[in-house]
């Protein structure tokens, strides 16, 4: 979201006492030169009751390791999150501490070049799929998620992921279990070599060349 967004955003919140919770995973996936603006960084008052949430999962591949963390500058938000989450959240592993820390301090240098090969997958795939007649597809400003339309061939986002899998031998998601909004859509995560990829645009293609 633009820096525009998120003041907007901020000034409902503080006008009415609204808590957020600002997912940050994706934070570092942006692309065409944009920069991620934190909500809770613009200003003390949005600060003051805003909780941010990271983790290792999306920039660095590392799902696995079940690790994150919440940021919160109010104390009295901090110490209810630690009184509800007492019991409620198992400990994290002393290896996954360790790779966290490595991962931290180490590997910056490793961010850039994979946002710039994300995008380049991001461009393959979307110049393809609005290639197809009958998909439309925006192309996404972060994050590694293509979110074709498909609403064009007449069939559910249920019909379309198993007539993919029937016809084309590939897995995408249905977009209606992300709420009513994901109807008519399914949900391709890309990140992979350009090979595959290209192979599972060929798929996709063929499939619905048979319907």
């Amino acid at each position: 979201m633009t820096e525009e967004e998120l003041k907007g955003i901020a000034d409902i919140a503080v006008d009415n006492n609204i808590l957020v919770a600002s997912d940050e995973l994706h934070s570092d996936i942006i692309f065409d030169g944009r920069k991620h603006v934190g909500i809770a960084s613009l200003g003390p008052e949005i600060a003051d009751r805003t909780i941010s949430m990271f983790g290792l999962s999306k920039t660095f591949g590392l799902a696995g390791l079940q690790i994150g963390w919440l940021v919160a500058t109010n104390k009295e938000i901090i110490g209810e999150l630690r009184k509800r989450a007492y019991g409620l959240i198992r400990g994290t592993s002393s290896i996954s501490l360790a790779v966290a820390h490595a991962v931290l301090t180490k590997c910056d240098p490793y961010i850039q070049p994979l946002v710039d090969y994300i995008q380049d997958l991001r461009d393959i795939g979307v110049e393809r799929l609005n290639s197809i007649g009958g998909i439309e597809v925006l192309k996404p400003e972060g994050t590694y998620v293509l979110w074709p339309d498909i609403s064009s061939y007449g069939l559910s986002s249920t019909e379309m992921v198993g007539h993919l899998i029937e016809e084309g031998r590939v897995a995408v998601t249905n977009g209606s279990v992300y709420g009513p909004g994901g109807e008519g859509h399914v949900r391709i995560v890309y990140p992979t070599s350009k090979a595959i990829f290209t192979e599972g645009l060929d798929r996709i293609e063929k499939a619905l060349s048979k319907l």
